[in-house]
């Protein structure tokens, strides 16, 4: 819960060494007026100009908890932000105003001032949906590159991602379904996972989603970040492979990609921006996302393939996949 000014006045008080007494005589207050004000739920003090000057803080951060410094420095990171997403995806600078549109031309991006100037929370909530990002991220209130509250696959939400895989299909965007594990992962890390379940520590897989973008005439990739989950417990490991088969009988490319550890634990601390991390060069995969679903010897984890199979009809993705097929036709 954000502090009140009494609050903020108490803290700083305390913060310097002073006592209520020492506070009011520096003011020229009384003890009595100070103690009022740190106890109650007021919004300010007509007394704001002489506190604010005696703790040595500005008038901004008693009243609001935020001062000069803190706002500078969260318009810098909306600058740096703003030009890192078109960076990272590889979209020119002078294709940014035809990107976004909304009135930005070329030479509002030619200073900080001017940019700022320019910018409308359109543009950020544009920026966030576009790139699927945190907006508290973008406009540099929070330092997680993502929220995924909404995007478990597991249990029920299984038929959210299919769902969602078919709308980019629909919508032409060319889904692409990336699983995604530590660089260290083998076939036999996923026997041992399975075999061994909680009795060693967690094989995670996640799922994010590759689309072709063309905006305005400007190409480029965006990734969709879903979470991830252990392959040790086996109701997420038949979530996993149920988007798989569902990839494979709709005809969804769906591959698999070793990251190494510190960018894989970078992207789902919410730290690093998948297309940084899926842009870097590919280490070795030694395993692939088709095996698990295929009725061969080379799937290792054949005894699961009829729990599957049961998993998608219970899930209703052959109806999902009917229905959007239709809406498309």
């Amino acid at each position: 819960m954000m502090k009140t000014f009494g609050e903020r006045v108490k803290e700083r008080r305390k913060e310097i060494g002073l006592t209520q007494y020492e506070l009011a005589e520096k003011t020229g207050l009384t003890q009595s007026i100070i103690a009022s004000i740190e106890s109650r739920n007021a919004k300010s003090s007509k007394y704001l100009s002489e506190i604010a000057i005696t703790l040595g803080v500005s008038e901004r951060w008693l009243v609001t908890g935020v001062d000069d410094e803190m706002i500078a420095d969260e318009l810098e990171k909306l600058v740096q932000r703003f030009f890192l997403l078109f960076k990272e995806h590889q979209i020119p600078q002078q294709k940014i105003p035809t990107l976004l549109g909304g009135g930005l031309t070329l030479s509002m991006l030619g200073t900080k001032e001017k940019l700022l100037n320019n910018l409308t929370e359109c543009h950020f909530r544009q920026l966030s949906e576009l790139f699927f990002v945190n907006y508290d991220w973008v406009i540099g209130y929070s330092d997680n590159v993502y929220t995924l509250a909404r995007k478990s696959w597991y249990k029920s939400d299984v038929y959210n991602i299919a769902k969602k895989i078919m709308e980019y299909k629909q919508q032409f965007l060319k889904p692409e379904v990336i699983f995604i594990v530590e660089e260290k992962t083998t076939e036999q890390s996923f026997i041992d996972a399975k075999k061994q379940g909680d009795n060693i520590p967690p094989l995670k897989m996640g799922v994010i989603i590759k689309l072709t973008q063309r905006i305005n005439g400007v190409d480029f990739y965006t990734y969709d970040l879903w979470k991830r989950d252990r392959w040790n417990y086996s109701k997420c490991r038949l979530a996993l492979k149920t988007i798989m088969l569902f990839c494979k009988k709709n005809k969804i490319t769906f591959s698999s990609r070793n990251i190494a550890s510190d960018d894989y634990d970078h992207l789902y601390r919410f730290n690093e921006l998948g297309v940084t991390v899926l842009s870097k060069p590919e280490g070795f995969v030694g395993w692939y996302p088709e095996d698990f679903i295929s009725n061969s010897e080379y799937n290792s984890e054949l005894d699961e393939l009829n729990f599957v199979k049961e998993e998608y009809r219970e899930t209703g993705l052959d109806k999902l996949a009917l229905n959007l097929s239709k809406k498309v036709d």
